[in-house]
């Protein structure tokens, strides 16, 4: 399995956001009443990555990692703790890039979730 560039300068830890997730099933009686239980034996989780300053070229690699390995698991390390996920791209585009000059942009909202 490839990883995610090590080249792209990591994302900014201000701008990573982690959300754990676990499916539920629930169902609704005509009395009222909920009976729920969960739909998943383990808990997944949500990444959201982004750059507040991230140069034209690891954006370019970005887009070319992006084009090859949409729809494909890949490896991404934590930014903080370090520890390694198999995750997958979870939107069909990237986040729109904001120019900053000719030689930034700002990309935030880059969506990945566990596999």
């Amino acid at each position: 399995m490839t990883d995610f560039p090590s080249t792209i300068q990591t994302s900014d830890w201000r701008l990573f956001r982690e959300k754990p997730k676990k499916r539920q099933i629930k169902t609704t009686f005509e009395s009222g009443h909920v009976q729920s239980r969960a739909g998943a034996t383990q808990m997944k989780r949500e990444f959201t990555i982004g750059w507040p300053s991230m140069s034209r070229t690891d954006y370019d690699s970005l887009v070319t990692f992006f084009e090859s390995y949409q729809g494909t698991v890949f490896n991404f390390t934590h930014p903080i703790t370090s520890v390694v996920y198999s995750v997958r791209f979870m939107e069909n585009e990237l986040p729109e890039a904001e120019p900053i000059g000719t030689a930034y942009v700002k990309l935030d909202g880059l969506k990945l979730e566990e596999a």
